[in-house]
């Protein structure tokens, strides 16, 4: 889990997610998947989506289908 999640409250409201564990879980998953970093660490992802609009947050975590 990545301690980034905190910080984009907001976005993860709008987009439907819960702020719970799991969906933490997801909006992390979602946003790895979008900024193609899936095996990224943790610090260097939070730089990415630091750098990002919240609108571009929340679009990272609409794009991004759940799994199934």
């Amino acid at each position: 889990m990545c301690c980034y999640v905190r910080h984009i409250k907001g976005p993860l409201a709008e987009a439907g997610l819960p702020d719970t564990l799991p969906g933490r879980r997801e909006a992390n998953r979602r946003i790895r998947l979008g900024l193609r970093m899936t095996d990224a660490d943790c610090p260097d992802v939070w730089r990415q989506v630091k750098a990002l609009h919240p609108a571009d947050v929340l679009k990272l975590l609409q794009a991004s289908q759940p799994v199934v």
